[in-house]
Order: C-alpha cells, then structure tokens, then sequence
C-alpha cells in the first residue's frame, strides 16, 4: 500500500523486513528493489546488485521480467546509460508482451532522460495494447501530467493532478508530483 502511495521511504523498511523473511519471492525482492531505487539510502549500490542477482537466480518467467527490468533501472540510474537501459527493456517488453510493469520502467527511464517521443510512443502502449494496463490508471495519469509537464503544458499537467489523482493519493504524493512538475 505504501509504495502504491508512493511512500518509498515508508516502505523501504517493510520491504527490507519482508524480503529477509522470504528471499526468493520475486514479489518481495522487486518491492524492495523499487524502495531501494526511489529513497537511493547510502550505499544501496550493493544492495541492489545482490538483489538484482538473486531475481537471475530464481529463473522463473516473473522473476525474469522482474530482473530485466531491475537491470534496465540499474543501467538508467548507476550507468546513466539511456541507450542500454532502453535496450534492455526494450528486450523485456518484447519477452513479455502482456505484462504493464516493464513499459511503467520504460516510462520511467525515459522521463529520467527527458526522452519526450519514446515516453508519448510507451504511455500509448500501456494504455492501447495491454488489457492488464487499467490497473495502472494512477500511474497512467501521473506520467500524462509528466509527459504534459516535458512538453511545457505545466498548466494542463496540474490541471490533469487535480481532477484525476487528488482525489485518489494523499497530499503528500500530490505536493510531491506537482513539485517535480514545476521542476520540468
């Protein structure tokens, strides 16, 4: 719940505590990969890797889709590397067509690097060609009004936060969008 909130820095101990308390449930590795990714505490560098490692490990289809897309974030966030970050969930999405969670790491990665065209052509995806995508409706709207925001349509994306998301996040997460929004 706490990170569907958006409450990283909530979660990140419960995930800790869940993962040490059952280490190879993809779930559990890939919550606490996410937490680890948006708080980035000190030294999560190795944390992450031993994790990412583990997801290898597991070898099931899930924890493969889940690997992929860890390595894709790693590529984006400690290689600063677009193009293989791009390319790796590039082969993920590929590998798992049904699947929403790879394109909202797409997303992710391309509004990290400001990619304006691939994040248009990857929102469209998730909300036209994957059936499963409606569960993702607050982030669909969340990375619209950063796709809005990129563009420079500030006015629009704050308009877009408050009639679709103010009512379904707490302020805090709403404060914490329109922040990022205004910083684009």
């Amino acid at each position: 719940v706490l990170i569907d909130i958006e409450d990283y820095e909530g979660a990140l101990s419960y995930a800790k505590v869940i993962f040490e308390n059952e280490k190879l449930n993809p779930y559990n590795i890939q919550a606490y990969i996410r937490c680890l990714l948006k708080v980035k505490p000190t030294d999560y560098k190795k944390t992450l890797e031993y994790l990412i490692d583990t997801l290898d490990k597991i070898d099931t289809d899930i924890s493969k889709e889940m690997f992929y897309s860890a390595k894709a974030n790693y590529y984006s966030v400690f290689d600063n590397n677009e193009a293989k970050a791009l390319s790796t969930i590039d082969q993920c999405i590929k590998e798992f067509p049904e699947n929403p969670y790879p394109l909202v790491t797409k997303l992710e990665i391309c509004e990290k690097f400001r990619n304006v065209t691939e994040m248009e052509n990857t929102l469209k995806a998730l909300k036209l060609n994957n059936p499963r995508a409606n569960t993702y409706t607050n982030t669909n709207f969340a990375f619209e009004a950063k796709l809005l925001a990129l563009k420079g349509n500030i006015s629009q994306a704050i308009a877009l936060v408050d009639t679709k998301l103010s009512h379904k996040l707490p302020s805090t997460a709403i404060e914490k969008l329109k922040q990022i929004l205004y910083n684009y």
